[in-house]
């Protein structure tokens, strides 16, 4: 099989005991599962997928607030306009609470969501936030200058179609925001309970050891289908860019303990029960050890998600 580089042949890694396998481009490293989800398999898992009520929303809220005023400092960075004259599409966002926080900066903001669910939850919860309960190749909305495009792109079963279809929906002098999993991501050394959720799927066929020793030869990190069907490292998502016609500005290498495109997972220190004791010890160890591998990180390639930045050529 072809990889979606248009250079390279997949070559299979490992079988799952389910349906899927999984393949690494002998190019470009791009980590594919195949085949793909069949579409009922496809609408059976994102049902609802994304409706996930959180369980105090005004923390939520509070958060990605502050971590998208954060954000619209990058945007300030690239696009020299008064952020009331932009307009962002906030594509897959969810339950809308990215497009609502980008809205109190002043931006004009679309919600593009396919999960029905979490449409209606957008519109009870923040009352002026333009939704539309579509699938992005069936939305013919006019161009915009920011388009926030946050952990999609590696649940796509045409990643090179979507980053197409992105790029003319932005306008001449637009920003495109893209961010996803970090296939070259190292943090699976020290957090051994995400390292095993990747492992597991393939130990009906093989045993632990085989299955480790497959991964550490091609780590298949943030490849987990039928939910991410690819996993892309600094290298080939910018190629797959250049290949549409967007030119990357810049490839944002983010820690799961800095992070601020998604939410921070170890920043959790309330004490609420015995159990917050080993949660806060496990936290602790975390921090540790990212901050370790941040300082061996040379190439800044080593954190669990990435941020691609890009405009049109």
């Amino acid at each position: 099989m072809k990889c979606i580089c248009q250079k390279g042949t997949l070559i299979k890694i490992i079988d799952s005991g389910d349906k899927y396998s999984l393949f690494s481009c002998n190019s470009c490293g791009i980590i594919q599962s195949a085949p793909f989800p069949s579409k009922d398999d496809y609408d059976k898992f994102y049902d609802g997928f994304l409706f996930r009520i959180p369980k105090n929303s005004n923390s939520r809220k509070r958060k990605i607030n502050n971590d998208v005023s954060r954000i619209v400092v990058d945007i300030k960075k690239i696009i020299k306009k008064d952020l009331s004259k932009l307009k962002l599409l906030d594509v897959g966002g969810g339950l809308g609470y990215y497009s609502n926080a980008f809205e109190g900066e002043g931006l004009d903001v679309t919600l593009l969501e396919m999960d029905k669910q979490a449409c209606q939850y957008a519109l009870n919860n923040f009352k002026n936030l333009k939704v539309e309960n579509k699938n992005i190749f069936e939305y013919e909305g006019v161009q915009s200058d920011v388009i926030f495009c946050n952990q999609v792109i590696e649940h796509s079963d045409n990643p090179v179609k979507l980053l197409d279809k992105l790029n003319s929906l932005l306008s001449p002098e637009g920003l495109l925001i893209i961010t996803t999993p970090n296939r070259s991501c190292k943090e699976f050394l020290f957090r051994p309970f995400w390292l095993y959720s990747y492992l597991k799927p393939y130990l009906s066929n093989y045993n632990f050891i085989s299955v480790l020793f497959n991964f550490l030869r091609k780590p298949w990190i943030c490849c987990d289908p039928p939910r991410h069907l690819f996993s892309f490292n600094k290298k080939n998502i910018s190629y797959l860019h250049n290949l549409v016609g967007l030119k990357v500005k810049e490839v944002k290498n983010e820690y799961s303990i800095q992070q601020y495109y998604s939410l921070k997972k170890y920043n959790d220190f309330s004490i609420k029960g015995i159990r917050s004791f080993l949660k806060i010890i496990f936290h602790l160890l975390v921090w540790v050890f990212s901050l370790l591998l941040m300082l061996f990180d040379l190439g800044d390639k080593w954190g669990n998600n990435l941020v691609v930045f890009s405009v049109k050529k």
